[in-house]
């Protein structure tokens, strides 16, 4: 999966995106950095997961840092690489239709 988490009281989507992404993986990034490229939706099990999906542009991939607590393994990808992993059905929904 890719870092999420949920909003806590007093942010907006982009301040807890900023936030897991810091968290999760130790990248540090400004809100005016990042874009909200949509809300996607897919059912998984018995109920449905909606995620707010940002990017980022860069020309130098930042350093990740793992919590090793969320998250114990993180690369960058190439977009071939992406097509073939087993992805959240939400996750999924954002790649294919970005």
């Amino acid at each position: 999966t890719i870092p999420c988490g949920l909003i806590k009281r007093g942010e907006d989507i982009a301040d807890a995106a900023v936030r897991e992404l810091r968290e999760e993986v130790g990248i540090s990034l400004e809100k005016s950095q990042i874009k909200f490229v949509g809300e996607y939706s897919a059912k998984h099990d018995y109920a449905t997961d909606v995620g707010s999906f940002f990017e980022f542009a860069t020309t130098e991939l930042p350093k990740v840092k793992l919590d090793n607590r969320e998250v114990i393994w993180a690369e960058f990808l190439t977009i071939d690489q992406i097509s073939g992993l087993n992805l959240s059905p939400t996750v999924k929904t954002w790649f294919d239709n970005r």
